[in-house]
């Protein structure tokens, strides 16, 4: 495609679509065996869109974030994926654990369901 033009003799047609942004990972414990807290899922978007053919549309899946092997250290973040026009940012990482032995927070979600039909 150059431009946004579509190539001729190219058929136009919808999809559905559903695209997950990577989890983010839990966090480590402490030497005391006090948990951190849990990575949060990836964004969620559905929706539809027109698509034509003769043209290469970029897919990313997004991984989720590696589990951390130090001992109280903050989860990893997980990966965005994206569908054509459409981004849906990875999870985040939970949290550690507290000086007070209290567990780590949880990661907070990367977004909301998204519709976009």
């Amino acid at each position: 495609m150059i431009g946004n033009s579509i190539p001729a003799g190219a058929i136009s047609f919808n999809v559905d679509y559903l695209v997950l942004g990577g989890g983010g990972s839990g966090a480590g414990k402490d030497g005391s065996d006090v948990s951190g807290g849990g990575g949060s899922a990836g964004e969620q978007k559905t929706g539809t869109i027109s698509l034509s053919t003769g043209i290469a549309y970029a897919v990313t899946v997004g991984t989720g974030g590696p589990a951390t092997s130090a001992a109280a250290s903050v989860g990893n973040n997980g990966n965005s994926s994206t569908f054509h026009t459409q981004i849906s940012a990875g999870g985040v990482g939970g949290g550690a654990p507290r000086s007070n032995g209290v567990a780590g927070y949880n990661g907070s979600g990367a977004g909301a369901n998204v519709g976009l039909s």
